[in-house]
């Protein structure tokens, strides 16, 4: 995701290129609907357990970043597709089983606006495409704690139109070398729909490893 990353100086004057690849043990939560008024929307959940016993499809999860400078291209992709069941809304109504396949990108241009000691804070600017893509603007904030330590803090919001997309991560960092930092940490993800046949309000929240690797 864009908030796990390098974390190189902004006076680096050699190019820098991280790959985070990452397990996001995210359940998920909302409510999908129709533009036809006669039909309810219908409560969509599952736990990060009901997602992973009903993959459809080995899930991708990746994180990169290109930085040169104070300059950087932060990238993320999420690809899951599970099948879960539909908790009706009433007794008139019997349920039935969902199948949701998501594809989510996203790319930020950023600019390193602060890194003073231990601290270094990004503003970014970009997209997020769901199958439908939106304008998103995010800020990154991280502060390291001695030589092997830091925490990371990202968040973004965006839309357009009727739609309405935004996300919060929190990281515990540690450096191993010069190379590798492990991760742990927690991330939320949401996306409203509002155009269209299908209406999706629709959040992913769990805990989430992962390492990044350095280039």
């Amino acid at each position: 995701m864009a908030g796990l990353a390098a974390s190189g100086g902004a006076d680096a004057a050699e190019p820098e290129f991280a790959l985070t690849p990452y397990l996001w043990m995210a359940g998920v939560t909302g409510t999908l609907g129709t533009a036809v008024p006669v039909i309810p929307a219908q409560r969509v959940e599952a736990d990060f357990g009901d997602v992973l016993s009903n993959l459809n499809a080995v899930p991708v999860m990746l994180a990169a970043e290109f930085r040169q400078g104070r300059f950087g291209i932060l990238t993320d992709l999420v690809a899951i597709s599970v099948e879960t069941g539909i908790t009706p809304p009433g007794p008139a109504f019997s349920g039935g089983e969902a199948r949701l396949r998501q594809v989510i990108g996203s790319a930020l241009l950023a600019w390193r606006v602060v890194e003073d000691g231990p601290a270094a804070l990004d503003l970014g600017l970009g997209l997020r495409a769901f199958g439908w893509v939106a304008p998103v603007a995010g800020l990154r904030y991280r502060h390291a704690f001695g030589a092997n330590w830091a925490a990371t803090f990202y968040g973004d919001i965006g839309g357009a139109g009727g739609d309405l997309t935004w996300q919060a991560l929190a990281t515990l960092d540690y450096r191993m070398n010069d190379s590798i930092t492990l991760r742990a940490g927690y991330r939320w993800l949401s996306f409203e729909r509002d155009d269209g046949p299908l209406r999706q309000e629709m959040g992913l929240g769990g805990p989430l490893l992962g390492a990044t690797i350095r280039f």
